[in-house]
């Protein structure tokens, strides 16, 4: 929970409940901001403790030290294309390998931050939007879909060791 020192917590009442957002406003300075460096401050208010992350944080990206100054910083979700993501998920597989062979719990080893993995440069798409579009593919592309769709079906689903 943030402190607020700048008093930018705003609370929005919604038919699915409340949510909590940070009002880049409340920071002078910060609405002038890159885009990126907006979601640096927005995310430093949001996760705002007085140890980790304090206010000398949020003053070093307005004013432009942050590359002198080090962020830390809480990302609520990452997205890793297919080109990064596999050698991660790998990584996890590996390191799970190593606890349980040392007699460990490999389902202790959990990432931290929610990720999504896609793969998409492998898929050609001949038909969509119609009910005989999976079967409708043609030639190569075929097996690469029914392998695509099937991985994909699976993809909400927590995958584990």
């Amino acid at each position: 929970m943030s402190i607020d020192s700048h008093r930018s917590r705003r609370r929005l009442r919604t038919p699915a409940g409340e949510l909590d957002f940070f009002r880049l406003d409340a920071v002078p300075g910060a609405w002038e901001l890159p885009f990126a460096h907006k979601v640096m401050v927005e995310n430093l208010l949001r996760h705002e403790d007085g140890d980790l992350v304090s206010v000398d944080d949020v003053r070093a990206v307005v004013e432009g030290r942050s590359g002198a100054h080090e962020i830390a910083f809480h990302p609520s979700r990452v997205f890793l294309h297919d080109t990064n993501g596999v050698p991660v998920l790998t990584d996890l597989a590996a390191l799970r390998d190593a606890v349980a062979a040392q007699g460990g719990d490999p389902g202790r080893i959990e990432g931290v931050v929610p990720a999504e993995l896609t793969v998409d440069h492998s898929v050609s798409t001949d038909f969509f939007a119609r009910p005989d579009a999976p079967g409708s593919t043609s030639g190569a592309s075929t097996s690469a879909t029914a392998s695509a769709t099937a991985s994909s079906s699976g993809a909400n689903r927590r995958w584990t060791h």
